[in-house]
């Protein structure tokens, strides 16, 4: 028993960098947002390494443990054969603009500037640039004032993507504690001074967007917002 224990144990461990490397290409296509790149490496790897495990218990059942390795480079080798036969669109870098901000009120209108200056490069609408714009100031100010409440080193992502059927979208990414700025909600009047008027623009945005999302993934909020 021991024997067979060290063995599968050994085969497990080399197949652990085969494994790290797969759900990094499935997190990487996820986060481009890549469906069906995505859909298709979650299947194979969930679908080899079975049908590899049929294979060897029939044919090789005194190498069984090897397996580990075999059903997750199988995987591996089948999606680079896929990817060369269909791979991504490319996407034009000039429509991406990527700044970072560090916490200070100074940076939120830096950046402001800067996405007006984009979306006027980019033929934005009046309403898609005031938009953007306001989109980057609540949340920036809201995740600030919330989320990086105890934490010395808060940094916030900003990446708006001119899209070519002439939309926006804008992903503000932080590495604050968990929070959801598009939950604020607006309670009591304007006139009450408990009124939470930090969620009027956030009610707002999320009025006038055309869709918008919030998640937490792997220790980062991250919120879209599609203009």
């Amino acid at each position: 028993m021991l024997e067979v224990g060290r063995t599968a144990l050994r085969f497990y461990g080399i197949s652990i960098p085969l494994a790290g490397v797969g759900m990094l290409l499935t997190n990487y296509y996820e986060a481009r947002e890549l469906q069906r790149h995505t859909l298709i490496r979650s299947t194979l790897r969930g679908v080899l390494p079975i049908l590899s495990a049929l294979l060897f218990s029939v044919l090789i059942s005194e190498h069984f443990w090897a397996v580990f390795i075999a059903g997750e480079a199988i995987a591996l080798i089948a999606f680079s054969v896929l990817f060369r036969l269909d791979p991504p669109k490319g996407f034009d870098s000039k429509r991406v603009f990527r700044a970072t901000i560090y916490s200070t009120d100074d940076e939120i209108s830096r950046t402001t500037q800067q996405i007006e200056a984009f979306c006027e490069q980019w033929d934005a609408s009046p309403v898609q640039q005031y938009m953007a714009m306001m989109s980057l100031e609540e949340i920036c100010v809201a995740t600030m004032a919330n989320g990086f409440k105890g934490k010395d080193e808060g940094f916030i992502q900003i990446v708006l993507v001119a899209l070519e059927d002439g939309g926006f979208e804008l992903h503000i990414r932080d590495n604050a504690a968990s929070f959801n700025p598009l939950a604020m909600e607006l309670t009591g009047s304007l006139d009450d001074e408990g009124t939470n008027l930090d969620a009027l623009g956030i009610a707002a945005i999320k009025k006038k967007a055309k869709s918008f999302s919030y998640r937490r993934f792997q220790g980062f909020n991250t919120v879209i917002i599609h203009l």
